[in-house]
């Protein structure tokens, strides 16, 4: 992994065949570098699933009687799955402290702080987005309701609303890629000051990163789709049978070890979606060094063609030689 070989202008195909190549020809090193944080992600994804509630916890025709017990329900459906991702995602970040030590060198240690202090403010924002988007939902439906409103019209109209939320945090994902590979490889940004103008600068190069995005994204759902195929399977079993005792009165027809086995099917899936994910960051990586390479290059043209003017001198300096 040669630092000096980053550093190149390429089109959006040739960043996803060098960082393939990078990725295939030291995937032994990747390993060897990688597997304990990786087997770390894996346990917590796994043992995490215990503490997850089941998604069906309630009658689904049973409304809350009050406020209060409406907020509780829906912090208790989305606060624990929200943390269980913020600390997998954490993680995650750790491995790719490792894969960026063997990108560009420096103090693994080092590395790792610097990983955990950019998704650390990462966290912030977008979990102070998250709240006030959910303030603003809940102020809205109630203000909404107390005028008359049907719930069922305003579910209708909330799910809506996060669906186009959901769509523009899609969309913005590239940037925050680009972000991502800005604040791990120059350690000299502090993350916390750093993340708003990276973050912008991958707006600004939204285009390009995306076209990466968009194909590296088509391959991981594919693998992803044959990875995740067993969890997938005995999760829609899970679920399918909290429903069936929940709403039909059925027993419950899975064995006592089925939650066992459901742990071991995310892990090993985790394991393997792990890589995958390295992978995704190489890509990022070879792009945000061509999308660096392409600015200097703006910078030094905008530099000579302001030069010879500043050379003729001004009118002034004219005036005065004659």
């Amino acid at each position: 992994m040669a630092n000096n070989e980053y550093m190149v202008q390429r089109s959006g195909a040739s960043c996803i065949k060098e960082a393939y190549l990078l990725f295939i020809n030291n995937i032994k090193r990747i390993f060897l570098n990688t597997w304990k944080p990786v087997l770390v992600l894996c346990l917590v994804a796994g043992l995490g699933t215990l503490v997850l509630p089941p998604l069906f916890s309630a009658n689904p025709m049973d409304l809350p009687q009050s406020e209060l017990q409406a907020i509780g329900n829906y912090a208790s459906t989305v606060f624990i799955p929200v943390v269980y991702e913020v600390v997998c995602c954490g993680v995650f970040f750790w491995i790719l402290a490792h894969v960026q030590t063997m990108l560009t060198g420096g103090n693994l240690k080092e590395n790792i702080r610097h990983s955990m202090k950019f998704y650390l403010a990462s966290v912030a924002f977008y979990a102070g987005l998250f709240f006030l988007l959910n303030v603003i939902a809940y102020l809205a439906g109630l203000s909404l309701v107390r005028g008359g409103m049907p719930v069922g019209r305003l579910m209708y109209w909330l799910q809506i609303g996060w669906g186009i939320v959901g769509l523009l945090f899609l969309l913005q994902i590239p940037a925050y890629c680009y972000a991502t590979v800005k604040c791990l490889r120059d350690r000299e940004l502090k993350p916390f000051k750093a993340f708003g103008s990276c973050w912008w600068g991958g707006i600004r190069h939204w285009g390009f990163l995306f076209k990466v995005f968009f194909i590296t994204g088509i391959i991981t759902l594919i693998i992803d789709c044959v990875v995740f195929l067993p969890t997938a399977v005995i999760l829609i079993a899970s679920s399918v049978d909290a429903f069936g005792q929940l709403v039909m009165g059925d027993p419950s027809g899975l064995p006592s070890t089925f939650p066992v086995w459901q742990c071991l099917s995310i892990a090993l899936s985790t394991f393997i979606l792990a890589y995958v994910g390295i992978w995704l960051y190489l890509n990022f990586f070879y792009a945000t060094c061509s999308l660096d390479v392409r600015d200097q290059k703006k910078r030094e043209a905008k530099a000579l063609a302001v030069q010879p003017v500043e050379a003729l001198g001004t009118k002034s300096d004219y005036e005065e030689i004659k």
